[in-house]
């Protein structure tokens, strides 16, 4: 896709000088090559995420529900790193100059500071934890460094536009990982937790060696140590950090409470009725980055913007609503196929996870909107109070007795708390908000 790009523009430039062509066919060359690019884009958001629930599939077929809750609490901690690095690395990258020296030492730097943190605090959760023994706790804290260094290397790929570039690197991951488990078991080794972890981390060295192969040649270098710009990626980068930090972060903190207060196999049990709604969550996510891209690019007054919101939180809620409907009946028939016979899933947990996916999908078009409208600090004060409830409500429905199929449905009462509150934080604050950047854009 990308070579054709070029190639239509320089074809387009030629045609141009020399007075001919058929500006017809012109037109519907670019029409379907941005069609193509637009599917690369939905493509390159699919990818790493179905490469990550293929992996959280397997361990549910392999290690049963104690190894799922151990997976899930090990791999949640990735995620939640990989939402910081996302937001404090790669949002910088795509917005400040990074051809700058000084703007991409600084990204250097970070981006280091964040794998090295990321992989310090894996090794120390898997160690103290008692998930890992200290090799593969190290497995472990090296995959999750790698794994970070590999998605800002994704990031640069989206912000050059080469999104089928990073579907290939996605599929590489994965192929990786999968040879690895396959020449484990052909060799007669056992596939465990510390095995995954390994294959985890050659699957993302392999990925990232292909990423810098694939980069355009101008961003394959490295801006040598200065500190002129470390304060204004930070002061860029935090914000976005803190905002996409929230939601995998209270999900990763939800887990260690159910470890401690029910147990691995409770904890196995919950992961796999989440594991067989993610698809669910996957479309919620597709739909709100488009979203996301609509409303940046939008003209409409805020009131309008809001009214266009409303109407995508109906569609995306009925939507997600009938998709949740089909998940609970084919249950019988599907789960098995997903997840294996050893792990035998809660229809109040499945039925749970689906209210979750429809809560986020109630909401998400207002977060998407409150970014775009450049509230991202009294966005993450909201989501921070949702957090806190969360947490809270949880440990009091543990610590009174009841069962953790019914975690995701609190969480979804209180998902639906906070996008209430943001969309009056748009209803109130919105029109002042945008009218103030507006006026300091122009």
């Amino acid at each position: 896709m990308d070579n054709a790009v070029v190639n239509d523009r320089a074809g387009a430039s030629r045609t141009g000088r020399a007075g001919s062509g058929e500006p017809g066919g012109r037109s519907a060359l670019r029409a379907l090559l941005a069609r193509f690019a637009v599917l690369g884009g939905i493509a390159a958001q699919m990818s790493q995420a179905l490469g990550s629930l293929l992996l959280q599939v397997l361990a549910a077929r392999l290690l049963g529900a104690d190894g799922l809750g151990a997976f899930a609490v090990l791999f949640g901690l990735i995620v939640m790193a990989t939402a910081v690095c996302t937001g404090f690395v790669g949002d910088s990258l795509t917005v400040l100059d990074r051809q700058r020296p000084d703007i991409r030492s600084a990204l250097q730097t970070w981006l280091l500071v964040v794998a090295s943190g990321g992989a310090l605090v894996a090794v120390a959760v898997a160690v103290l934890g008692g998930f890992l023994d200290p090799v593969g706790a190290v497995l472990f804290g090296a995959a999750t460094a790698v794994f970070l260094v590999e998605d800002a290397l994704r990031r640069l790929l989206m912000a050059d536009l080469r999104f089928w570039r990073i579907v290939a690197v996605d599929l590489v991951a994965l192929g990786g990982s999968l040879i690895t488990l396959l020449v484990v078991a052909a060799s007669g080794g056992t596939i465990g937790l510390g095995t995954l972890m390994l294959s985890l981390l050659i699957g993302q060295l392999v990925a990232s060696g292909v990423a810098v192969a694939l980069l355009p040649a101008g961003e394959r270098w490295l801006a040598p140590p200065v500190r002129g710009a470390i304060r204004t990626v930070a002061g860029y980068g935090s914000w976005r950090a803190a905002q996409q930090f929230l939601r995998p972060g209270m999900l990763t903190a939800v887990r260690l409470l159910v470890v401690g207060l029910a147990g691995l196999a409770a904890m196995g049990t919950l992961e796999a009725a989440r594991i067989y709604t993610a698809p669910l969550l996957l479309v919620v996510a597709g739909a709100t980055s488009f979203l996301f891209a609509s409303y940046a690019s939008s003209q409409a007054e805020p009131r309008a913007l809001l009214r266009r919101a409303d109407r995508s939180v109906l569609a995306l809620f009925g939507g997600t609503a009938l998709l949740s409907a089909v998940a609970v009946l084919a249950m019988g028939v599907a789960a098995p196929l997903l997840i294996g016979d050893s792990i035998q899933l809660s229809a109040v947990s499945v039925a749970g996870w689906c209210a979750y996916s429809v809560a986020v999908a109630a909401v998400a078009p207002y977060g998407a909107l409150a970014a775009v409208r450049r509230q991202q600090a009294a966005v993450v004060g909201l989501r921070v109070i949702e957090l806190v409830l969360s947490l809270v409500a949880v440990t009091v429905l543990l610590a009174v007795g009841a069962g953790s199929e019914y975690v995701p449905l609190v969480l979804a009462g209180c998902t639906v708390a906070g996008g209430v509150a943001v969309r009056q934080l748009l209803l109130v604050r919105g029109t002042e908000v945008t009218d103030g950047a507006r006026q300091t854009d122009s």
